[in-house]
Formats: C-alpha cells, structure tokens, sequence
C-alpha cells in the first residue's frame, strides 16, 4: 500500500480497540478495488468522543466505523442520522458529506444477513436477546422486521424497559431470571461480556435446549460459546455479521459493492 498526498484516511472509533479485525477487511477492500485510501484504529475514551467528532472533521476523515461504547453517545455529536439508525437509536458507521458527518446503522442488516445463513425462516421464531446497548438495538429491530417473537433479558432490568418503550413489540425481563431462556429456539449474546477472557458467563448454557441456536455478537470464542458448543448447541460467532455490515459500511462511503467471498481467508 502506498501512501500519497491523496489518500483519504477512514477508520473505527472504540475503547478498547486492539482487538479489531475491521481495518484487515477494509483494507484488503481498498487494495482490491484499487482505492487510493487507508483505514485504521482510534481508541477514543468515551470522555473524548464529542472532541473526536470535531476533529474527524477538521481533519477530514472519510468515514468511520462507530463500536463499543460509542454507538448511542455519537448520534448527539454529528449533524445528521439516516432514518434506519434514527429508528434503532445507533449509529455504527458515519460519512463526512460536504462537511457533515452523517450516521448510519449497518449492524441491522449485517446481523441479519449473517443469522440468515444459519436460520433461513427467522419468522415466529421464540429469541432471546440478551443485552439492551445499540448492538442489542440494531438485533432486535432486524428480528421484529422478520415477525420473530422476541424476548430481552438484560442485568440493569431498567434499560431493557426503555428498549420496551421504543420497541412496543417484545417482552423484557431482568437477566436474573435467565432460566426463561431454556424456551427459546435462539438465543444472541449482544452484549460485551466474554469480551475479556476472565469475564463472568452471563449464564449456563446448560439451560438451553439441545436444538437451540447460540449467537455469540463477539467474533472471538467466549467462554460462554465454547460452553454452548460443548453442551451440543450449535453456535455462531460474530465474525459473519462483522463482515456483512463492513461491506455495507464500504458501499456507503465508496458506492463500491463487495461480497464476503471476495475477502478469501483474511479474516
């Protein structure tokens, strides 16, 4: 890759970062389709995103993809939210468009598309969604557009009341009361907890039917999916709604179409 004068800079904002695989997959994308453009890490500390914004424009940052913790916080900082995101109440992916930084939600469909490879008729569907943050918004609007019968379990049982208040159509309940997982058909994990090794299983996954779906939104193993996979359940890591909302992001600063085939085995 060279770097010229001329090449235009995008990237993703999270905290932490280090464990990112997006600039891999965009990268890769920039080369294949001969694009004079880069694409790299920002680790913004939530205290910092508000001057961050202001500085992607000062320095005229292409785009951006938005991860943990910033998908709900940036929508009060840019100029502009498409009715999608606006819906969901996240943003995952922002565009500087004549001097405006405009946001989108690619989470929706890349989760969707994903799922879909695995549990083609999602309709009528009993799915637990665990998690109420912007990746559990992003989900749970893809699953109602699919007429699943949807069900949130969160820890701060609060939070997953005003998911309620935006999305008339599910049933909340607090994560304390996880053996109400044992009927459902899939269960998604959209939350950060196994993003650290150490972290605590939110529960066991010996409560679930043995025909059950287990999908994991973190794109590395957690100790909560190779539970799930010992126990017989079939699981899904997040590394294909990772990519399908990458190519979504790409089409939206580019008008380039890729397709996950493309990618080969970088990621």
């Amino acid at each position: 890759m060279k770097i010229t004068t001329e090449t235009k800079l995008y990237g993703i904002i999270g905290h932490p970062i280090k464990h990112s695989i997006s600039p891999s997959i965009h990268n890769f994308l920039f080369n294949y389709f001969h694009i004079d453009a880069v694409y790299v890490t920002f680790d913004v500390e939530p205290y910092m995103l508000k001057y961050t914004v202001n500085g992607l424009k000062a320095l005229k940052i292409q785009g951006c993809n938005i991860t943990l913790p910033h998908k709900e916080k940036i929508m009060k900082y840019i100029d502009e939210v498409d009715e999608e995101a606006r819906i969901i109440g996240a943003v995952n992916t922002i565009k500087l468009e004549q001097g405006k930084i405009k946001g989108y939600n690619t989470d929706s469909r890349g989760f969707l598309a994903s799922l879909k490879k695995y549990v083609p008729d999602i309709r009528r569907k009993k799915i637990a969604v665990i998690g109420a943050g912007g990746a559990a918004k992003a989900v749970v609007y893809a699953l109602l557009k699919e007429n699943a019968f949807v069900s949130v379990f969160n820890r701060t049982h609060e939070k997953a009341v005003k998911l309620k208040e935006k999305f008339k159509n599910i049933e909340v309940y607090p994560l304390s009361q996880k053996e109400m997982l044992k009927d459902a058909e899939v269960v998604i994990n959209a939350t950060s907890c196994g993003l650290n090794k150490d972290d605590e299983m939110l529960f066991s996954p010996s409560i679930l039917k043995k025909d059950a779906v287990f999908y994991e939104l973190i794109y590395n193993e957690t100790p909560l999916q190779y539970e799930a996979r010992r126990e017989g359940i079939k699981t899904i890591d997040g590394k294909g709604m990772l990519i399908e909302q990458a190519l979504i992001s790409f089409y939206i600063w580019t008008g380039k179409r890729a397709s996950s085939n493309q990618l080969g085995g970088i990621v």
